[in-house]
């Protein structure tokens, strides 16, 4: 079923690997591997009511016409996605949210929430300054652009960048929210 497509796909280690699996599934199918992200995570013991509450919303709003760029809905979603962001923090710090919203894979939250410090190195290359994805974002995004600044005993600092769009191996789904969009740009700072 769909919880053995998503196990199939996020056990994928090559995300190009991944999102190119991810573009050959139908609509329905694209959808319902991310609402079985959204209830794998919500299993975890370490979530409190409000952070799944926050996952159940987030599934409630994911709908197949994200995955019609042509479709009212994927641009409205697009249009509002600073809410959905802004409300997520208010649940889960920005690395979470980042891997919640542009990961389909949950290892690499479930690896943070159990070893922060070596999680953030082996994410972000340890020297801060890096970016998460190199000619993996959708042009003209903000989110998909970040990278660690600082590392502090409280948390971290992430720097945005804007995605550029440029002449590169391009997927027509595999980034942003839900991989919804395409991956058409490199980042820049």
């Amino acid at each position: 079923g769909n919880d053995s497509l998503f196990n199939y796909i996020s056990n994928i280690v090559d995300s190009v690997e991944q999102r190119i699996y991810f573009s050959g599934l139908n609509v329905t199918e694209k959808r319902n591997v991310w609402i079985s992200k959204f209830n794998d995570l919500k299993t975890s013991s370490l979530l409190d009511t409000n952070q799944i509450s926050y996952l159940d919303y987030l599934i409630s709003v994911h709908s197949i016409d994200l995955y019609d760029t042509a479709s009212t809905y994927h641009q409205n979603f697009y249009a509002n996605f600073n809410s959905f962001w802004e409300n997520g923090l208010n649940y889960f710090n920005e690395i979470e949210l980042y891997l919640i919203f542009m990961e389909l894979s949950n290892h690499l939250i479930y690896q943070l929430w159990s070893d922060p410090e070596s999680t953030v190195g082996a994410i972000f290359g340890g020297g801060g300054g890096t970016s998460i994805k190199t000619c993996d974002c959708s042009g003209g995004s903000r989110y998909t652009c970040g990278r660690i600044t600082s590392v502090y005993m409280a948390g971290i600092e992430i720097e945005y960048g804007d995605c550029n769009s440029v002449t590169c191996a391009d997927s027509k789904y595999g980034c942003g929210f839900g991989w919804g969009w395409g991956c058409t740009g490199v980042c820049s700072f």
